[in-house]
């Protein structure tokens, strides 16, 4: 008996100094499993907050950047060119591919007019020479008009001179018929 009391005293032993073993690891895997926990915790406190911050940061400096093109004297050409190629870079980009379509617009548009400006002074001198020629065809034919009425009033006048000729023949012949 005494065997096994020795036996048993050590098991137990061993079993103590397992358990003590046991609780130190897992006191220490808890201790690591909560300092991982922490910096976990930590690490996402600052992603969320920095995170945002520079997107903020960003979407603020595009919308500067765009109130100050809009707010410009009109000049066109300004471009935000954008360098990052997220989200905001595409959106930056197709504004800016939105001011150029504008401005090619626009200066269609303004070379149109220019064009139409043009032909509109060409066609105002087409006027004025088709007015003129107006005016002389109104001359001719005021001119025509009166040579036709004077040509008449000439016509009526020789043939009354006509008649009176016819007349003073005719008398000249009876009187030189009737002998005098």
């Amino acid at each position: 008996r005494d065997l096994l009391d020795i036996a048993g005293e050590a098991t137990r032993e061993k079993s103590r100094h397992l358990k003590d073993n046991v609780e130190e690891e897992i006191d220490f895997a808890i201790t690591i499993a909560m300092d991982v926990v922490i910096v976990a915790f930590i690490i996402a406190l600052i992603i969320g907050y920095i995170i945002p911050l520079q997107v903020t940061r960003r979407i603020d400096d595009l919308a500067e950047r765009i109130k100050q093109i809009s707010e410009g004297d009109g000049d066109l050409t300004e471009r935000i060119n954008a360098k990052q190629s997220d989200e905001l870079g595409a959106l930056a980009n197709e504004v800016d591919d939105f001011l150029e379509k504008l401005r090619l617009l626009i200066s269609n548009i303004a070379n149109e007019s220019k064009a139409l400006g043009e032909t509109t002074g060409h066609l105002n001198a087409v006027s004025d020479k088709t007015g003129e020629v107006v005016k002389q065809l109104v001359n001719v034919t005021d001119a025509l008009v009166s040579s036709g009425a004077e040509m008449e009033q000439a016509n009526e006048l020789m043939a009354e001179t006509a008649n009176l000729t016819e007349k003073e023949s005719l008398h000249s012949y009876q009187l030189t018929n009737d002998g005098l």
